[in-house]
C-alpha cells in the first residue's frame, strides 16, 4: 500500500481538524476547533471551509456522523447541529443538555444517543425534537460509541468504562475492565470488539469485564 500524501488546508491555519466522516462517494466532511469544517468533493484533494449556524460559531466540534440522509455535529456546551443537505448548511437543535458531547450513534429504528461528560446520555426517536436522559450508574465521560452487527450498542469512555445496551439504548448496563485505561474508541470485527484509547489499540474480551 503507497503511503497517502499531505494535503494543505490553509484556512485551518495552526488550528486542530479533529476528525473526518465520509459523505459517501468522495465526499468527507473535516471538523475541528473553533468551528472549523470543511468539506471535500474529490476524494480529500481539495477542501472547502464551509459556515455551521454562522460565522462567528467557533466551538470545537468533537464528532461528525451521518443518520441515514442527515448528517449531525455534536460538540462542548452542549452543541447540537444537524443538515439535511449533505453539509452544505446547518441549523442548530435545541440542546438537552448544556455539558460538552463526545459522540453519538445513530440505532435502529430512527433512535440518536449522544453522549458526553459526566457519563450522560440522551435518546431521541424523533430527530432531535425531544429528547431522553437515560439514567446510568456512573459520572465518568463516555467518548466513543458502535452499533453492533446484533443492535447493541456499546459506548465506552473515561477509566475503561463500558456500557451495554440490549433495547436499543433504552437502558445501559455499566461495567469496568480492570486495567482502568481510558478507552475513546470502539469498533466490531470478526470475532469481537477493538478499543483504542490510553493503551493502545487492542481486543476488548468482555468476559474480563466487571460489573464495580
Amino acid at each position: 500500500m503507497r503511503p497517502g500524501r499531505p494535503v494543505a488546508v490553509e484556512e485551518a491555519g495552526l488550528d486542530s481538524l479533529l476528525g473526518v466522516t465520509s459523505l459517501g462517494g468522495n465526499r468527507f466532511a473535516a471538523y475541528g476547533a473553533f468551528g472549523l469544517y470543511f468539506t471535500s468533493e474529490d476524494g480529500g484533494a481539495t477542501w472547502e471551509r464551509r459556515t455551521v449556524i454562522s460565522e462567528e460559531f467557533e466551538i470545537t466540534f468533537r464528532r461528525c456522523w451521518l443518520r441515514t440522509a442527515w448528517l449531525w455535529l455534536v460538540s462542548e456546551y452542549g452543541t447540537l447541529a444537524r443538515s439535511e443537505d449533505g453539509g452544505l448548511t446547518w441549523v442548530e437543535v435545541e440542546s438537552p443538555y448544556d455539558g460538552s458531547f463526545f459522540g453519538a450513534v445513530a440505532a435502529r429504528e430512527g433512535v440518536l444517543l449522544v453522549f458526553g461528560m459526566r457519563g450522560k446520555i440522551f435518546r431521541t426517536a424523533d430527530n432531535g425534537a425531544t429528547w431522553q436522559n437515560i439514567a446510568i450508574e456512573t459520572t465518568t465521560a463516555f467518548n466513543g460509541g458502535t452499533v453492533l452487527s446484533d443492535g447493541r450498542i456499546v459506548l465506552v469512555g473515561n477509566s475503561g468504562l463500558v456500557a451495554e445496551s440490549t433495547d436499543n439504548g433504552a437502558t445501559f448496563q455499566v461495567k469496568w475492565s480492570s486495567a482502568g485505561r481510558g478507552f475513546a474508541a470502539v469498533a466490531e470485527v470478526p470475532g469481537g470488539l477493538v478499543v483504542a484509547g490510553e493503551s493502545g489499540v487492542r481486543l476488548l474480551d468482555p468476559s474480563t469485564l466487571a460489573s464495580n
